[in-house]
């Protein structure tokens, strides 16, 4: 038997009865298990469905498998290079809302993220209003 989330559970259940409109589902990129952590519950606590990955090739899995509709990607990812993740993404859904998140990358390359295909850039760590701030900006475009 497969254990579903009581989150993701109550998500469907106000979505059947029509009692939510959307359902918005975000992904978060993070190997920082801590900071990944961060981001999922201040998004859960909020009503937000989210998934998480710590890698790209597990994002872009739950990607191809899922309608997400935001992605907070960290750019300092060991295995590509995070511009090169937002690039790709964008390539294969171009409809998705992507934000730029790092701590060890300077705020202009940041910056230049949002040239590159991030909808925002924010700098870690981020605070919980700015976070949820963003998610409502970009969900509401």
């Amino acid at each position: 038997m497969k254990y579903v989330k009581p989150q993701l559970l109550t998500a469907r259940i106000l979505e059947v009865l029509g009692l939510r409109q959307h359902c918005h589902i975000v992904l978060v990129i993070d190997l920082d298990e801590a900071a990944r952590r961060f981001v999922c519950e201040t998004l859960r606590k909020h009503g937000y469905e989210v998934m998480e990955a710590s890698d790209v090739e597990a994002a872009m899995q739950v990607l191809r498998q899922h309608r997400v509709h935001l992605v907070f990607s960290d750019v300092a990812t060991s295995e590509q290079h995070g511009v090169e993740t937002i690039q790709r993404m964008r390539r294969f859904f171009p409809d998705i809302k992507i934000v730029a998140m790092s701590r060890e990358i300077p705020a202009e390359v940041l910056k230049m993220c949002s040239f590159l295909g991030a909808d925002a850039a924010l700098a870690k760590p981020i605070a919980a209003d700015l976070l949820l701030k963003t998610t409502r900006r970009l969900l509401a475009a």
